[in-house]
């Protein structure tokens, strides 16, 4: 969909009903088999025996896509694009992101309680077993 949203952008879908939906909308819909989600622009729409359709383009294709997006398939439409937020939330749910966000925390949290013992809002003594408590 690049240049309107650029590759690696989270987008955020507002729900809206088939009948609002017009010509040049950004649409998000699901795939015939539910299975992945597609953002496209709306090329045209049209009506006949099944219903409304959507027939979509992404906008760095010269040509449509070849099936219509039935009401059922969609989503809604776009209302906000992140750049470059689809690519870290996609490394958070890799093992290796996960380890990592799990050790910015615990650092977060070490380095609070550390700033409170330094600064004297928390009173740290040792206790009788050798740890250091909070008081």
């Amino acid at each position: 969909m690049e240049p309107a949203v650029k590759m690696g952008s989270l987008v955020v879908v507002q729900p809206l009903e088939a009948e609002d939906v017009r010509q040049g909308d950004v649409i998000t819909y699901r795939s015939e088999n539910g299975g992945s989600l597609t953002t496209h622009r709306v090329d045209h729409l049209t009506s006949g025996g099944e219903g409304l359709l959507f027939h979509t383009r992404g906008d760095a294709n010269t040509i449509p896509d070849p099936q219509p997006v039935q009401p059922r398939q969609l989503v809604g439409r776009v209302a906000l694009t992140v750049p470059y937020l689809g690519y870290l939330l996609g490394y958070i749910h890799t093992r290796e992101g996960l380890a990592i966000l799990f050790g910015l925390a615990v650092l977060i949290v070490a380095s609070g309680l550390i700033r409170s013992c330094l600064t004297g809002k928390q009173k740290c003594s040792p206790a009788d077993d050798g740890e250091v408590r909070a008081k």
